[in-house]
């Protein structure tokens, strides 16, 4: 009965996306996705970057203009969270390694309302490519979000429709290439399929961070939380 109640999960999850995965074990990480409140193994081919218990790998941003110098990370229930400190305030949370094309898998549950994100290839003054979770009125989940140089080059007003409320949600991502192509998939969606041109990516560094976010202000923001957990990563080949 549990070889065939495996089966049935694996036939669900492959069923679940209209185009290929670039790698099925990735595909059980996200048809898994909320169903266990512990750390996972990464797939085959993925490495983790949080150990479940610390910030191992991890420190904040301290090198942003005007913003990002503040707010409060720490590991609760196996998460990484992150909140306003003080009320208000916001900042980043930085890998320690750098990475050019890669492939993404984390599970995120924001609450409402609140303003976060994930920053690829970010450099040492801010420069990067964010994948919104504007989980607030009039927000975007999934857009494409470049600070300190063009803003928003790509929007995605539809993606707040398939983030859960007070659930975990998993989100993977892809970044390849030089202008970048960015995919983010958002519970088993493809919500965002982007292709920089020379122009959109002018300024941003072809390697860099993977970074979480707490976005200062907002109404309401000071009592939320952005959680993370379950943060894996596979380095791609850059054709």
């Amino acid at each position: 009965m549990l070889e065939l109640a495996k089966e049935s999960v694996v036939r669900r999850t492959l069923s679940c996306f209209k185009l290929p995965l670039l790698c099925s074990a990735a595909s059980l990480v996200l048809a898994a996705c909320s169903a266990q409140n512990r750390p996972n193994r990464p797939p085959k081919g993925f490495e983790s970057l949080f150990n479940g218990s610390d910030l191992t790998g991890w420190k904040r941003h301290d090198n942003l203009p005007d913003h990002g110098l503040a707010g409060k990370w720490f590991v609760e229930d196996n998460a990484i969270v992150g909140i306003q400190d003080p009320p208000g305030k916001g900042g980043f949370l930085t890998t320690l390694r750098q990475f050019r094309d890669f492939e993404l898998l984390l599970e995120t549950k924001i609450d409402w309302p609140f303003d976060s994100g994930v920053f690829l290839r970010i450099g040492p003054d801010g420069k990067s490519h964010q994948v919104t979770l504007d989980y607030r009125p009039g927000g975007e989940i999934g857009g494409i979000y470049c600070p300190w140089t063009r803003g928003f080059v790509h929007h995605c007003p539809e993606g707040i429709k398939y983030f859960k409320k007070n659930q975990w949600n998993c989100l993977r991502i892809v970044c390849r290439r030089e202008p970048a192509r960015i995919q983010v998939w958002l519970n088993e969606t493809l919500i965002t399929d982007f292709r920089h041109t020379a122009e959109t990516t002018s300024g941003i560094p072809e390697e860099g961070t993977i970074c979480l976010q707490v976005h200062p202000g907002g109404k309401g923001h000071e009592n939320s939380k952005a959680r993370f957990r379950n943060i894996f990563v596979r380095r791609l080949t850059p054709h």
